[in-house]
């Protein structure tokens, strides 16, 4: 059995009917009701005992309804244009298998026909005291968005099966008491986190981090529990989870260079001169992957295909151990000799230009001199260090505004993919993701969205002060919103101050940008709204930075 997996979202006001019927005409819906998001994405009434929650193909092709979806912040069911609704309809429907209750909001697209959104019965209260009439059709205003996480007894409820089921488990007496004992602190670090922090944002971390431990807990014996105690356990382990899990893009051609490229990490590699490497600075989820993985493609440039976080850290010195976990800072005091052998070393080993790994080609037919263009989030951190290693280097400063930036750090955590330190000690949620900036310490008990516009100013306000410190033909500045509207001319701008020749294949970017294989979710330009609120009380903090940039970029 594979339950169907929450998705969050925000209701947006006013709805526009017109759209909405315009995208109900389109469809030409031949019987109701039509899904839009059900089990495996098809058309069935099914509640799914063997497929997770999906979007239908149809969805696609309603850009409307998924702006409203797009803005919940509740966990939803299924989603569907129906015809055939009756006052039963209207009522609280049970899911018996999955243990969850689902509250039907309606959205009129006429007299006769209505967009039926499935809300999580946990979350009825929240609605009705947002003063939401869900029992009818009507057009819902919503500003706004909750925090809310089980309350003792319910998450003690979804345990009982899990305990009841450990108990029967075949294994000995010895691992039934520790299993029951990791259940036992499981609820007792529970129920002091709601003590603590009850429904409040600031806890958010610390119930991520129980919710965790109790997974790892059963990790091993996950697949020998019956279906009901597997049931509990997802519900307990997505509880929190405020997203749709992000897609899986993989690329295998990368995997292969990666490969070859651990095979040469031990090997001792004469390295070129490396001729104004180019280092592309920003705050982490400002979109320097996209315009690394685009200016990759100009001619002339090396790379090392990937960000040298785990590698540059292994170097004696330049990981935040070695400095008592201060911060990701470095600055030119770290770079000595031993240092500047051991990046290029690094580099050398990784290089590669297309499909070719520089460690594969002849010795006597590789270039003496390289181009290389770096990207490496936390650099932000590092413009000193590295202009004292490499004397001719550039910079590329990619600025990309708080709301967005902000946002894309908030679904970045949340994913956990960038997980950078783990039991970070004198950090309460153990895991720290992203760069470490000065003053961490003093980020704990605070909100997610507290700890990322944090990240977000120090990483941009650290480059602001450093390339002050350069001569004004050394860096060079994008804003990320000249990069998605107007990609070509801005590469072409950025190939002219690196002194590169134009690659005619990047004129199609104009058309089509591509989704690096980090993006979470579909870009979409109003998703920082659903932090808008949140991010209010830092308008301060954020126009702070916005006017050090204004700074920067005044003529001399």
């Amino acid at each position: 059995m594979s339950l169907l997996l929450p998705l969050y979202f925000r209701l947006q006001a006013p709805i526009n009917q017109d759209l909405l019927q315009q995208e109900y005409k389109a469809l030409q819906i031949k019987k109701s009701p039509w899904y839009l998001v059900s089990p495996a994405g098809i058309q069935t009434d099914d509640y799914a005992l063997s497929a997770t929650l999906q979007a239908s193909p149809d969805l696609a092709h309603c850009p409307y309804v998924q702006t409203i979806l797009a803005d919940f912040d509740f966990a939803i069911g299924r989603v569907w244009f129906s015809d055939t609704l009756s006052e039963k309809d209207e009522n609280l429907h049970s899911c018996e298998f999955q243990a969850w209750m689902y509250v039907r909001v309606l959205l009129a697209v006429d007299d006769k026909t209505d967009l039926v959104v499935e809300i999580e019965r946990q979350d009825l209260e929240l609605l009705q005291q947002r003063g939401l009439s869900l029992m009818q059709k009507h057009c819902l205003t919503l500003l706004g968005g909750g925090f809310s996480v089980l309350d003792a007894m319910a998450f003690d409820k979804h345990l009982l099966p899990i305990r009841l089921a450990c108990n029967e488990l075949n294994i000995d007496a010895e691992q039934k008491a520790d299993l029951q004992l990791e259940l036992e602190n499981s609820f007792q670090a529970w129920r002091n986190a709601l003590d603590e922090f009850g429904q409040n944002a600031e806890g958010e971390l610390i119930y991520q981090q129980i919710l965790l431990q109790l997974g790892q807990s059963l990790r091993r014996v996950r697949s020998k529990l019956p279906e009901a105690a597997r049931c509990a356990l997802h519900i307990l382990s997505s509880s929190l989870e405020m997203s749709p899990p992000a897609p899986k893009r993989i690329n295998r051609q990368l995997l292969r260079n990666r490969a070859l490229k651990r095979e040469h990490a031990d090997s001792v590699i004469t390295p070129p001169t490396f001729d104004r490497p180019v280092f592309i600075v920003s705050a982490p989820r400002a979109g320097s992957t996209l315009l690394f993985n685009s200016l990759s493609a100009l001619p002339h440039l090396w790379t090392t295909g990937e960000e040298n976080h785990k590698g540059l850290e292994r170097i004696p010195g330049l990981h935040p151990q070695d400095h008592d976990y201060h911060s990701n800072c470095l600055n030119a005091d770290d770079a000595d000799e031993a240092t500047k052998i051991a990046l290029t070393q690094l580099f050398s080993q990784r290089l590669s230009q297309g499909t070719q790994n520089y460690a594969d080609i002849p010795v006597a037919a590789r270039p003496s001199s390289v181009r290389l263009l770096e990207k490496t989030p936390k650099n932000a951190l590092r413009i000193p260090f590295l202009k004292s290693l490499f004397p001719d280097a550039l910079f590329i400063y990619l600025y990309r505004e708080p709301l967005g930036n902000i946002g894309s750090l908030v679904e970045g955590w949340r994913s956990r993919r960038f997980i950078a330190y783990q039991d970070i000690p004198n950090w309460r949620a153990k895991d720290w993701q992203f760069l470490l900036i000065p003053g961490w310490e003093q980020l704990n008990n605070k909100t997610l969205v507290e700890i990322c516009v944090n990240q977000w100013s120090s990483a941009n306000e650290t480059i602001i002060q450093d390339l002050h410190c350069l001569d004004r033909q050394d860096w060079h500045f994008i804003d990320y919103q000249a990069l998605i509207k107007n990609p070509v001319p801005t590469l072409k701008a950025a190939s002219q101050f690196m002194d590169l020749s134009w690659n005619t294949a990047l004129d199609d970017f104009d058309k089509n940008l591509p989704l690096t294989a980090v993006t979470l979710s579909q870009p979409n330009a109003d998703k920082w709204r659903k932090y808008e609120q949140a991010l209010q009380k830092f308008r301060g903090k954020t126009q702070t930075t916005a006017r050090g940039i204004e700074r920067l970029l005044m003529p001399v």
